[in-house]
């Protein structure tokens, strides 16, 4: 055989298309056409697609009668082409970098020659995808080991432009220097779409757990296990339901040679620089965040047990962060009613999570693969919710949870069969196993009062409720694909189901209001709580078709969206304040139906595979599991006390009038909740929201794009971005409407900072005392007039990638966006305050890099500059006095102590969106030494976190009053981390 090259040229890494790759699933694909010298296609050519990622060594396929071809189904790696017609010379071209999800072009040109002439071509690897249309950046485990990041997908996957952190599960700001976020199941968001329609995936199948509508999961990533991650963004295919971001974390397989990694990382307190400023401290802070110690171990080896038959892969992790929160502080004073810091003794927010992972891939037969994979897990949260602690406000450590994970596994099989070079079948299933709980500190009596105070915020003395959580997902997948040269069709069908079980106590039953050392509220539960829901079906089928004409690629699909959940039969044993209870089973908690276009086009403009336009329209279902049936669970007010949820709580106004410090029965206000404590349905679903077609929330996407090889190796891209969400329901309760409402003006505090200090606050609405009660009764969640309610998100992104010389690298860009919420309906309360609220544009830059040094030296660097978090004015300290001192008196006492308002018990001072706090403005950099000693790669890491020792505030205290714009949250200081990595 006679073998020449033309061309040759080193093949491009696959981190060029990082931020340029539109594209969708968990493999990538080969596609391209073949004519002669002539110019006339050439029908009948085999195409073999082979690369070592590949158990099987070579995929194939054959040129239809247009000339082209489609070979899907390809795992991330380096692919070598070879087209192969009797009567032509034999092509192969080399070097071709396949990340997840992209379609690289391929085309070729064959001569008549003999099969025994070779030319091999060895070029640029395509960086335009010019047939999807689905918006993705791919990173690669060469950037994941490049670039300074805490190692999870969310420190990862935050600097690809335009997406958003949304808090955690616990409410805490997710903002990451080094790892200090550590593991709090941080939601992302891109575009104006929901952080709670976030899906995540492991080989593409989803495993978020069942709390909340879907978005979290208690599984963590396990870095030594990862080959990549998928962040789809916009225009994703019909395979998942939900419009937000879709994470795939693609683990590695092994392979025909053993390999293994060892990665050792960790910083403490003496690394860390003081980023105290005066600023912050004539701001009323005292401490800043601060990193006591973090540490991240691990290690991979796989290889073959059987070459080209069984491979096999082990990956282990243990990693951890203990912190100092900002302002978090002992009390000094525990079990009374006012919290005094202790500055010797500050809150520590303390982690671990261990990770132990496996996967099996065996080549059964040439024609049919068998994957196996699971991952046993542990974590220990010592002081969960402390300081920060969003949705539960500030929280002093005796008011924390110990979380502790009992149970957590996941695993997944997977069967693939190609049955002939047209056809793919898959089937694969799922297991998510989780027990996790929220316990009292150590020190904790069970007859310790939980207390919030209205005028800082502030939670003391005890967590809110204490809890057992038990949650079981499986996920079932299955699919054909059948593939031309022009078509590349897959059908599939997916579904999620499950079981979810809470049990739930409070302290005493009962949680107490201050208005600092004044009492004004306690709230009576119905603890304990036994909840059980299940998820029935998150059903699934989808068609979806990328039909290629000449440089035109449509990419066609529609899904069918099926939920069904119910509320279980439930038994509640009896408490201070309620009896025993039981409750019969609850069907359809939903049952609904739902279609979903995915339409778009791509077009290759100039048909040289390096200018793509693209198009797409698609309709999105919102997130759901079993969120919609848990909110008619009877006792749902258990758990976050509110008073007018369900009939689990009964909030009652207690001043405590003989001044003992004692709650009697007798020194109670009247009940706010006539159904308090009885085991039926108080709030129900109207039958047009429960059952049918298109009752579930949605949102319809349009985005438009296009994308440019400026030179090899270097392309920038334009994006805009339409998103519009409906189908919002509200709760409606049926005996009362606008006019129980008693209108009252209030007078804002003097205070400079405020836009209308000292002037007159209307708009506001008091529900008589007579009216209050009916609040929490004869209640139904009904749809909302879409005129009236709806938010809107325009958009644009601006993209460059670039990898030149095989020594700098840089990817990233600008995001600019802004989002309109309406929510203008009266149907009780006629609050109308604030009901139309559009930010301003908010823009941000993210931009990543790496440049090799002689010497073997790597310089590598993050940047991130992101608006600064909104401000608001949530004044809860609303006494009677004040309601009845404005320009319009409310004339009596409020009726449940304290105000209420559309927004929750407070009246908001400022307009949302109005106010932002400074941008945050972060550099992270790297200096790595790398040894090569055969097969064996040493990279030594010195990492400067928040090189610049920026004091950015991630989030302020937001209650008016004493502490107000304190800050509660701020970027940690410059961190120095050392470590190494030793690959073979």
């Amino acid at each position: 055989m006679r073998a020449r090259s033309i061309h040759p040229m080193p093949a491009a890494l696959a981190l060029v298309a990082t931020f340029a790759a539109p594209a969708a699933a968990q493999t990538g694909s080969i596609a391209g056409a073949v004519k002669d010298a002539t110019g006339a296609v050439l029908p009948g050519v085999t195409i073999e697609a082979s690369s070592p990622a590949l158990i099987e060594r070579a995929r194939t396929a054959i040129t239809d009668d247009k000339g082209q071809y489609k070979i899907v189904d390809l795992r991330p790696g380096v692919y070598t082409v070879t087209f192969m017609l009797a009567g032509f010379t034999v092509i192969k071209r080399e070097g071709i970098e396949l990340t997840t999800g992209f379609t690289a072009l391929v085309n070729a040109e064959m001569k008549v020659g003999a099969l025994e002439e070779t030319v091999t071509v060895t070029g640029e690897s395509p960086v335009v995808d010019t047939q999807r249309v689905t918006q993705q950046k791919v990173m690669t485990r060469d950037i994941i080991d490049a670039v300074p990041t805490g190692k999870n997908f969310q420190n990862i996957g935050v600097l690809v432009p335009g997406v958003v952190l949304g808090a955690g599960g616990t409410g805490a700001t997710p903002y990451d220097v080094g790892g200090s976020s550590g593991e709090q199941q941080v939601q992302m968001g891109i575009h104006g779409g929901a952080t709670a329609d976030m899906q995540i995936q492991m080989d593409g199948m989803r495993f978020n757990n069942l709390c909340g509508s879907g978005s979290y999961s208690g599984i963590s990533g396990n870095d030594a296990l990862i080959e990549q991650i998928s962040y789809e963004t916009a225009a994703i295919s019909a395979e998942t339901g939900t419009g937000g971001i879709r994470v795939n974390m693609i683990p590695k397989e092994g392979g025909n040679t053993l390999r293994g990694s060892f990665f050792l990382n960790g910083s403490g307190n003496s690394l860390q620089s003081n980023n105290l400023t005066q600023s912050l401290i004539d701001q009323g802070l005292s401490a800043a965040n601060k990193t006591k110690r973090v540490w991240d171990v691990s290690g991979s080896v796989g290889g073959p047990l059987i070459r080209n038959r069984l491979w096999f892969l082990f990956a282990s992790r243990y990693w951890g962060l203990d912190k100092y929160p900002a302002d978090s502080f002992y009390d000094a004073t525990t079990r009374d009613f006012v919290f005094t810091p202790d500055k010797g003794r500050r809150g520590v927010d303390d982690s671990w999570n261990l990770s132990n992972a496996a996967r099996i891939t065996w080549q059964a037969t040439p024609r049919n693969k068998i994957t196996g994979y699971v991952d046993l897990q542990d974590r220990l949260t010592g002081h969960w919710f402390v300081g920060q602690g969003g949705i539960f406000g500030l929280t002093a450590p005796e008011a924390s949870w110990r979380q502790t994970t009992p149970h957590g596994h996941l695993a997944q099989a997977k069967w693939t069969s190609t049955v002939t070079s047209r056809m793919l079948l898959e089937a694969g299933t799922s297991m998510y196993v989780q027990e996790y709980t929220r316990l009292p500190q150590p020190d904790i009596a069970p007859t310790t009062f939980s207390v919030v105070d209205n005028t800082t915020g502030r939670r003391i003395n005890a967590a809110p409720y204490y809890s057992e959580h038990w949650s079981t997902v499986r996920v079932y997948t299955a699919s054909m694909s059948y593939v031309t040269g022009s078509h590349a069709a897959k059908f599939g069908i997916n579904m999620s189901e499950g079981p979810r079980h809470e049990h739930a106590w409070v302290n005493n039953d009962m949680t107490l209001v201050f208005n600092a050392n004044s009492p004004v509220q306690a709230v009576l539960t119905g603890s304990p709580r036994d909840a059980r829901e299940r998820l029935n079906a998150d059903l699934g089928l989808y068609a979806q078709d990328q039909w290629t004409v000449r440089r035109l690629t449509l990419n066609l699909g529609v899904r069918f969206d099926y939920l069904n959940a119910k509320l279980e039969e439930q038994n509640f044993p009896a408490g201070t304040f309620v009896p025993a209870r039981h409750l019969d089973e609850q069907r359809d908690l939903p049952s609904w139906k739902d279609l979903g276009p995915r339409v778009g086009a791509a077009y290759d403009v100039f048909g040289t595979g390096r200018t793509a336009v693209k198009a797409s329209l698609s309709r999105y279902v919102a997130s759901q599991t079993v969120g919609f049936a848990s909110q008619f669970n009877p006792l749902g007010g258990t758990i976050t006390g509110g008073p007018f949820s369900g009939t689990g709580a009964d909030a009652r106004t207690w001043t405590d009038p003989n001044g003992d410090g004692i709650v009697q029965v007798s020194e109670l206000g009247p009940t706010s909740n006539p159904n308090f404590g009885l085991a039926f349905l108080s709030t129900l679903p109207s039958a047009d929201v429960q059952k049918g077609w298109f009752k579930r929330g949605d949102n319809w996407e349009y985005s438009a794009s296009v994308q440019h090889e400026l030179m090899p190796r270097v392309s920038v891209g334009f994006g805009y971005f339409h998103r519009r969400f409906g189908n919002y329901t509200h709760t409606d309760a049926l005996q009362v409407g606008p006019g129980d409402y008693t209108p009252y003006c209030i007078t804002a505090p003097t205070d400079t900072r405020l836009p209308d200090s000292g002037q007159p606050v209307c708009g506001l609405f008091d529900p008589t005392p007579a009216a209050r009660p009916l609040l929490s009764v004869n209640r139904v969640v009904d749809l909302a007039d879409g005129s009236k309610r709806f938010q809107t998100f325009n958009g644009f992104d601006y993209t460059v990638s670039a990898h030149l010389r095989d020594r700098l690298l840089v990817a990233g860009g600008a995001s600019s966006g802004r989002t309109r919420t309406v929510n203008c309906e009266v149907f009780d309360s006629p609050d109308l305050r604030f009901c139309d609220n559009q930010t301003p544009w908010l823009t941000q830059v993210k931009l990543l890099a790496s440049y090799t040094l002689p010497f073997s030296l790597q310089a590598s660097g993050t940047v991130q500059s992101i608006p600064g978090p909104p401000l608001e004015a949530r004044w809860s300290a609303v006494t009677n006095a004040i309601a009845n001192a404005g320009p319009t008196a409310l004339g009596r006492n409020l009726a449940a102590g304290r105000p209420t308002t559309r927004d929750g018990a407070y009246v908001s001072l400022i307009e949302q969106n109005s106010l932002y706090g400074g941008r945050l403005n972060q550099l992270d950099l790297r200096l790595a030494r790398i040894v090569r000693v055969n097969r064996h790669r040493l990279q030594l890491m010195l990492d400067v976190y928040n090189a610049l020792n920026s004091s950015a505030v991630l989030a302020y205290n937001q209650t008016y009053g004493p502490e107000w714009l304190r800050p509660t949250d701020v970027l940690q200081g410059r961190l120095v981390k050392i470590g190494g990595q030793l690959t073979f």
